[in-house]
């Protein structure tokens, strides 16, 4: 048996369900942190969750050229971010969503800068292009150096030098090049496990202590290292939020592999749910935040009141409006000619 077949047959045993599971984890945690539930919930969400999906496409990272994967990857990716965005864009320059002020604001986000939080209509958006050059840009690594050590130094030489940059008062780079800088980092974390059998066992099967330990790191590095955000490559102390999106991601792993094992029906259930945001998950990444604007809207004023079992009811009232509204547009567009929008053939 060869090489590659020798790695595909040890990966079946991380590749049995446990990445859709934690790939949808991470989208239903993406939604919830969106729909806005306070500073502890979003200072630790940030902490973690954008980095779990770049180490997780890491991991399912196969070496091709360069030419292919920008073929793979426009269609699935910046065909849907122009469609989306090309859409809210119409929508707000008719009103529809938000006022029509910054138009031309707008439109400069969608083409050149969709790290522009103020501007862009969709800011969830600038996941996508990041994740297109994130690929390019390792694909071009692997392909030189072959060797894991060269390669390694040549990321972590990067990952430093978009972490400076991201310190200093300089321009901001068009693209979401400045969270691709740590994303190329994250996404060699994933390619690193995969290529280390004992690694696999160790760091995605833990030991009960371990994993406690592991997820009180994640939680204490959280709250000390506040207010990190990768889109807008905002990460405080950088060495704590790249330590820390490694460790968030491995417990989040480990659990995913606890709820995919059980054999309860609820846990069952939950696991269904969550793959199916990972095979969807183009739809809610795209569609989420329109969701909840609307849902705001309707929901917003027929609920009235000031305290907080008012403010709870209504948020989570919005949080599922919105995944409804993902889910219903997800199955409208894959079942129609729109199913280009999602990336589909």
């Amino acid at each position: 048996m060869d090489e590659v077949s020798v790695m595909r047959l040890s990966e079946t045993k991380f590749r049995d369900g446990t990445l859709d599971v934690l790939k949808g984890i991470g989208i239903f945690l993406m939604v919830f942190d969106h729909v806005g539930w306070g500073n502890v919930c979003h200072t630790y969400i940030q902490s973690f969750h954008m980095p779990l999906f770049f180490i997780v496409s890491g991991y399912l990272w196969r070496e091709r050229t360069a030419k292919e994967t920008f073929q793979k990857r426009f269609r699935s990716l910046m065909v849907p971010y122009f469609s989306f965005g090309g859409l809210y864009f119409c929508w707000k320059a008719a009103g529809i969503w938000g006022d029509t002020a910054g138009i031309v604001d707008a439109l400069r986000a969608i083409l050149l800068f969709p790290t522009d939080l103020e501007h862009m209509s969709a800011p969830a958006l600038w996941f996508l292009p990041c994740m297109l050059w994130t690929d390019l840009l390792y694909t071009f690594l692997a392909g030189r150096w072959r060797d894991r050590r060269i390669r390694g130094i040549a990321v972590f030489s990067i990952a430093a030098m978009g972490c400076v940059y991201s310190c200093l008062e300089l321009p901001v780079l068009p693209w979401a090049m400045e969270p691709v800088a740590t994303a190329l980092f994250f996404w060699f974390v994933g390619d690193l496990i995969k290529g280390h059998e004992s690694w696999k066992c160790d760091v995605l099967a833990l030991r009960p202590c371990w994993f406690v330990a592991a997820f009180l790191f994640s939680v204490a590095a959280a709250f000390v290292n506040p207010c990190v955000d990768m889109r807008s490559a905002r990460y405080c102390v950088a060495p704590l939020y790249l330590l820390n999106g490694v460790f968030g991601t491995v417990v989040y792993w480990n659990i995913s592999r606890m709820l995919h094992k059980s054999s309860r029906k609820v846990l069952a259930i939950l696991c269904q749910g969550a793959k199916y945001l990972s095979v969807h998950s183009m739809a809610f990444i795209c569609m989420n935040q329109p969701g909840i604007f609307v849902c705001r809207a309707v929901i917003g004023a027929w609920i009235l009141g000031e305290g907080i079992l008012y403010k709870i009811l209504t948020k989570g009232m919005v949080f599922v409006g919105s995944m409804a509204v993902c889910i219903l547009g997800n199955c409208v567009l894959s079942r129609s000619k729109g199913r280009f929008m999602l990336g589909k053939r």
